[in-house]
């Protein structure tokens, strides 16, 4: 058997002369260049994949909104995560190309498209998301002044999503009402558009909030837009007033006591009116 010194010493002589020094700053050019491309391909490779697994359900990429396609999402299904987009651990939300981003993990069981009825480039849809363990009810909305989302746990505080989807899109809508109402000095709500009507108001009632003040309290019944809409408002003591958030939810009932009910059941639970 060949001893493996002289095969090594054999290699040696044959050897060729030695090569002009390296040129180091040649060879991390190259190695930057290979290490670019190798990147550039594994990029490539997961928009591929975030393309073939959320054709199912969305039209993800650029030149707007996250549009709705004919196909619902596949129960069990998944879009894969962009991060910048869901910080602050949220699970879905729209990207600043308007594509719809859903964290990993978590799939689409029940989606409502354009819940909030915006017209292009805005964009709204309503989720429930699951992990397989918990689920969320979403609502993303994408318009002129930005992307927002609201989420609660599902079935906290309603019987289904149909009807948490609804009190939700009441509690986004523009605030028309905001605009027109006014607080005077008596605790007496008047209305500068005639298509908002004051129905029924009356001060004194406590509405669970530690810094309302009953006497200086005023709930008050509207009709807008063929709607029951609610509002609270009270004056400050110091002057100005302030407007809590009108609603139109069911759970608000019909009259200015079951308003009231609602109101401290909101604000006894920490959720408050959205």
């Amino acid at each position: 058997m060949t001893d493996v010194t002289d095969l090594l010493g054999a290699q040696l002589d044959a050897a060729p002369a030695p090569a002009a020094p390296l040129d180091i700053d040649a060879l991390l050019r190259d190695g930057r260049r290979a290490r670019t491309r190798r990147r550039a391909a594994v990029g490539a490779g997961v928009v591929a994949a975030a393309l073939v697994i959320g054709g199912a359900g969305w039209t993800l990429g650029a030149g707007g909104s996250d549009v709705a396609t004919d196909r619902p999402p596949v129960a069990g299904q998944s879009t894969p995560t962009a991060d910048p987009v869901l910080e602050g651990g949220l699970l879905a939300a729209y990207s600043p190309d308007g594509a719809l981003v859903i964290r990993d993990g978590w799939h689409v069981t029940q989606r409502i498209p354009n819940p909030m009825g915006y017209r292009p480039p805005a964009a709204s849809v309503a989720l429930e998301l699951t992990d397989g363990t918990d689920r969320y009810w979403y609502l993303v909305r994408r318009d002129a002044d930005g992307s927002g989302s609201t989420s609660d746990e599902a079935q906290k505080g309603f019987a289904t999503f149909q009807e948490w989807v609804d009190d939700q899109v009441g509690a986004n809508r523009p605030d028309p009402i905001g605009e027109a109402l006014d607080l005077g000095a008596d605790g007496r709500l008047t209305s500068s558009n005639e298509a908002i009507r004051i129905v029924a108001q009356r001060v004194g009632d406590d509405i669970g909030r530690a810094e309302w003040a009953p006497a200086d309290t005023t709930v008050a019944q509207l009709r807008f837009d063929g709607q029951t809409w609610f509002v609270a408002a009270r004056n400050h003591v110091r002057g100005g007033w302030e407007l809590a958030p009108p609603v139109d939810t069911p759970k608000a009932g019909t009259t200015l006591d079951s308003y009231v009910d609602y109101l401290r059941a909101q604000y006894a639970s920490g959720e408050g009116v959205r």
